[in-house]
């Protein structure tokens, strides 16, 4: 499973409280329906997830009205467009959703906690970066190392991946 971050907003800057990408509770409370987009999510063309910041109410504080939210990346309605750099690479998208509809049960906390949930996980973004290792570079290292030990590694962090 590949998460991406939903975080920045085009025109925003810094600014994550100005968000204005919203998720609207179904009358019947089974799903929010989003609409918005988000920018410069980095892999986003290879998540299967988002956790993204949303803004569920307008309110004076305006990070009391932020909520955070799962979403499925092939949910019908949410596009995914690739930013080339000005290297050529292509690591960072802009994500639109377009009446997505979300699960009422991907919500995370209550709605208003959002800002919580996310200043708790950025604590951790600066700490490092997990990429999953290729499983053709762990099939390499597994047959090359003639050490038991070595192999039963690899073979863990096949595993973990």
């Amino acid at each position: 499973m590949n998460w991406c971050q939903g975080y920045s907003e085009p025109g925003a800057g810094s600014d994550l409280a100005s968000l204005k990408t919203k998720a609207v509770l179904s009358k019947d409370g089974t799903h929010y329906t989003v609409n918005g987009t988000k920018i410069w999510t980095t892999h986003a063309h290879h998540a299967n997830r988002m956790f993204a910041l949303v803004r569920t109410n307008e309110t004076e504080r305006q990070q009391d009205g932020i909520s955070f939210i799962l979403i499925d990346m092939k949910t019908p309605g949410l596009t995914v467009r690739p930013i080339i750099t000005i290297s050529g690479d292509h690591e960072v998208n802009q994500v639109f959703f377009d009446n997505v509809r979300v699960p009422a049960a991907n919500l995370i906390g209550e709605e208003g906690q959002g800002w919580t949930v996310a200043k708790y996980l950025l604590e951790f973004e600066c700490g490092g970066v997990y990429s999953p290792v290729p499983a053709e570079i762990l099939e390499d290292v597994a047959s090359i190392a003639e050490e038991p030990t070595v192999r039963a590694r690899a073979a863990q962090a096949e595993i973990a991946n």
